[in-house]
């Protein structure tokens, strides 16, 4: 498991939470539809606070996410419903590819001591946490990569207890990947193809599947202002 995107230890220990209410006390099942009722999974507090950290720190460039995870073979998830409720105001949690959401930073929700409810029952799930790139695919600039590895890491250092620094490994690059090898991506010099790399180093997404990449990072040669041309098979990943 890549563990460079990863808050390590102080993260560990939110997704021990996140689990530990995945499996408290079983409540009667319910249909699994927008509206039903909903099983509590995890109060917002937490993930809040270190998604409002993990933002101001990085500018609004990095963001908090969750992957969830089967706990048993027999679980499915393609099916999962997440919603997050406050007592005036909830709103349903988009789940992307591979079962992760970004955690959503509501001030309401958050004063209202909110919850995350989900369609499934006890023991059904576990939890990651992961850093995103906040940044649409469209707006990458060889600058902004630069200044986002650097942002990633500001934001790591002030949400990790001082305690768990010496364990926590930095983002290294930005990295932009497809599930295919040698998928080109363009380097733009405003309308002008100045140069074109190719998705060739193996990797891990995070969801935990195998990729091909390639790497932006402070020894990129570009200039700060050329455009990375973001394939829309490919994925952007902190690496």
């Amino acid at each position: 498991m890549r563990l460079s995107h990863f808050l390590t230890l102080s993260f560990i220990l939110v997704c021990s939470t996140i689990q530990a209410y995945a499996q408290e006390e079983e409540t009667p099942p319910h249909a699994v539809e927008i509206k039903a009722e909903h099983e509590r999974l995890i109060p917002y507090k937490d993930s809040y606070e270190m998604a409002k950290k993990i933002q101001t720190a990085s500018n609004g460039h990095v963001a908090l996410g969750v992957r969830l995870i089967p706990s048993k073979p027999d679980v499915r998830i393609d099916d999962i419903r997440i919603w997050l409720e406050g007592t005036e105001k909830s709103m349903p949690i988009k789940i992307n590819e591979g079962n992760i959401f970004v955690v959503p930073i509501d001030d309401q929700i958050a004063a209202e001591k909110g919850n995350y409810s989900v369609n499934k029952k006890k023991g059904d799930l576990s939890a990651r946490i992961i850093i995103l790139p906040g940044v649409p695919a469209k707006e990458w600039t060889i600058g902004l990569m630069k200044q986002v590895i650097v942002e990633a890491n500001v934001a790591i250092k002030k949400t990790a207890p001082w305690y768990f620094l010496p364990f926590v490994t930095s983002v290294k690059s930005v990295a932009v990947c497809s599930k295919q090898a040698n998928v080109n991506v363009q380097i733009m010099n405003g309308a002008t193809a100045f140069a074109t790399v190719a998705t060739n180093s193996k990797a891990t997404n995070d969801s935990g599947q195998p990729v091909f990449c390639t790497y932006f990072d402070e020894r990129t040669e570009y200039a700060d202002s050329f455009h990375v041309s973001v394939p829309e098979s490919a994925e952007v990943l902190l690496l």
